[in-house]
């Protein structure tokens, strides 16, 4: 979790407040959503670069994932 948090400092310059929010809060659920986007977008970023890029052809399920969670992440 710590790990999480100084990389969303440091690449995201954006606190994810989880750590010393009470279980529960407002700010601690927007961290853990934070966080379970930048997991999905990984996911979807290595399915969509690392396997047969079909994307550059049509719009897959990883790719329109991937622009969907780099929207909601520029928010």
């Amino acid at each position: 979790m710590y790990l999480s948090a100084a990389v969303g400092v440091v690449a995201l310059d954006r606190r994810f407040g989880c750590l010393g929010a009470p279980e529960g809060s407002l700010e601690a659920q927007e961290g853990e959503e934070l966080i379970n986007l930048v997991n999905t977008l990984f996911s979807s970023l290595y399915v969509t670069e690392m396997r047969t890029q079909l994307w550059r052809l049509f719009q897959t399920p990883s790719y329109r994932r991937l622009k969907m969670n780099h929207e909601k992440l520029l928010k």
